[in-house]
């Protein structure tokens, strides 16, 4: 499936204010979390140490309100329109892959 040059830059525009937004909720969550020591004090196992590292670092955080209301709306479609929207994710094909333009708009 081609992708048009207006869907590309949507795509563009959309993955440039998820960015920023994450960004922002990573800044929240750093604010948020325990210090090491504050974890190594409480006696934590080492799966509860790894998720708090993992926090602390901005790679593990819990889904803010907005995800869960984007996950009912979801939940809420039929499963064959769900299955038809995943097989049309999966057939995209974007020229040059997205990571490839996340790298470059880096640059």
């Amino acid at each position: 499936m081609a992708v048009s040059e207006i869907q590309f830059k949507e795509l563009i525009r959309r993955v440039e204010r998820l960015e920023t937004r994450l960004h922002h909720l990573g800044m929240t969550v750093e604010q948020q979390e325990p210090s090491v020591r504050e974890v190594a004090a409480a006696g934590l196992s080492e799966k509860e140490r790894g998720l708090a590292a993992l926090r602390r670092a901005g790679l593990l955080m819990a889904p803010s309100p907005y995800t869960y209301a984007l996950a009912k709306v979801w939940r809420k479609r039929p499963k064959k329109e769900r299955e038809r929207i995943q097989a049309e994710l999966r057939a995209l094909r974007l020229e040059p892959p997205l990571s490839e333009v996340i790298v470059q708009g880096r640059r």
